[in-house]
């Protein structure tokens, strides 16, 4: 008799589950608001809109500064140029992320050095062979680990090791919207966090970014640096350096406010009680491997909950097979999300394996040769996504989600077959 839905059974879930983004009456108002002062641009700095959430933001995640800009990979990058990467310079970076982890690095001139990640967590590996510990050099200038999925990178090593060693660090906070690290907020570790608000995110405008900073003077200078070079029209000094116009406009700005409490308030309280309860009814199950839950991260958060489907234990059955019949059951999921940005088709190289349009690396990197077994077992054979907007309905949609995970896990004999 055939059960599973890919074959012709009964799914599981017929109704969808909750949709992305989410708004409601706040958000009209706020763009009302801000379509009727006349005041829709990011200049001249600070615009108030801007200012006020980026206090907010700040706020909650324990930093000094916050400064809002065009989008996360502009958040990449101000933060290393205006830490003083660039060329010559080495940046590690792991090696299963979004390929603007590690674009930014080249953007700035320098050079990524990926490293593997933990396979408990998916984030950057601290020690051992292929970690961070294994691959920084004379040459090495900066860290860039990244919180990835619900997962936090281990930032008390990071900063004991990069203080050490008197290197950069900037976190990618893309998936961690909110969350905390030994009591304190993501993007406060290091010497600046990164966060994206791109139309995906835990919290979006459709586009924009902000970096965070406990430093006053690299504040100032990421602002000139995304405002052509100058602070704004008070300023004595017109034009401090090089700098591009990456400003958010007010209508992001005032979205964002309205987007934040949102949430804070209603949205992250769900989403984190739903994935818990998945992660219990999960815990349990052959074949199936949770990621580790440090007790570090004391306020949780994260843009998908990730698991393990283990092939070596279902013979015959591969990750996209599983996936597939997953998806037939209702359960909007996603396998192999991010593959090892060394191959990704967006990493061109030239004959000697360096970076096509990084001329100054021909001949001294070669990204062909790079292997992080972790990141390829991740990324080939292993990793389930399901996303945060899945988890923002009511419990019976989580408990419907652990149905069909163990309903395919039981019958994996019909995909067999």
């Amino acid at each position: 008799m055939t059960v599973l839905a890919i074959n012709g059974g009964t799914p599981v879930r017929n109704k969808p589950f909750p949709s992305w983004p989410q708004w409601g009456n706040a958000e009209k108002k706020a763009l009302g608001t801000t379509l009727d002062s006349g005041y829709w641009g990011g200049y001249p700095p600070p615009s108030p809109q801007a200012c006020e959430f980026e206090q907010e933001f700040a706020a909650y995640h324990d930093s000094n500064h916050a400064v809002v800009l065009g989008s996360g990979t502009d958040a990449l990058m101000v933060a290393l140029r205006v830490a003083g990467i660039g060329y010559g310079d080495e940046v590690i970076v792991p090696a299963l992320t979004f390929i603007a982890s590690a674009s930014c690095v080249l953007l700035v001139g320098a050079t990524p050095v990926f490293a593997d990640v933990d396979p408990t967590t998916y984030c950057i590996k601290t020690t051992g062979p292929g970690s961070i510990e294994d691959v920084t050099t004379n040459r090495t200038r900066g860290i860039l680990p990244v919180h990835l999925g619900s997962r936090m990178a281990n930032m008390s090593w990071i900063e004991d090791f990069a203080a050490k060693k008197d290197l950069v660090v900037v976190e990618d906070c893309a998936h961690m919207h909110g969350g905390a690290w030994n009591g304190k907020g993501v993007g406060s570790h290091g010497t600046f966090g990164a966060f994206s608000f791109q139309s995906s995110k835990l919290l979006t405008a459709g586009e924009g970014g902000l970096v965070t900073t406990n430093d006053a003077e690299l504040a100032e200078k990421v602002r000139y640096f995304i405002n052509s070079g100058r602070l704004g029209p008070q300023d004595t000094r017109q034009h401090q350096s090089l700098g591009w116009s990456m400003r958010m406009t007010e209508f992001q700005a005032a979205l964002l406010r309205s987007q934040f409490r949102r949430m804070i308030n209603a949205q992250a309280p769900i989403r984190e009680h739903n994935k818990d309860l998945l992660h219990t009814r999960l815990s349990d199950l052959d074949g199936i491997e949770l990621l580790k839950i440090d007790k570090r991260e004391t306020r949780r958060s994260g843009y998908a909950y990730i698991f393990k489907y283990l092939e070596s234990m279902h013979a015959g059955v591969s990750l996209h097979q599983f996936i597939q019949a997953l998806c037939a059951e209702g359960i909007p999921c996603s396998g192999s999300v991010y593959e090892p940005v060394y191959r990704c088709e967006l990493f061109p190289l030239d004959d000697t394996g360096a970076p096509l349009y990084q001329k100054h690396l021909s001949g001294e990197v070669d990204y062909r040769d790079i292997h992080c077994p972790e990141a390829e077992r991740a990324a080939g054979s292993e990793n389930v996504w399901i996303f945060h907007e899945v988890f923002l309905g009511a419990e019976q949609d989580t408990l419907d989600i652990a149905d069909a995970i163990e309903k395919v896990v039981t019958h994996l004999d019909e995909l067999r077959s």
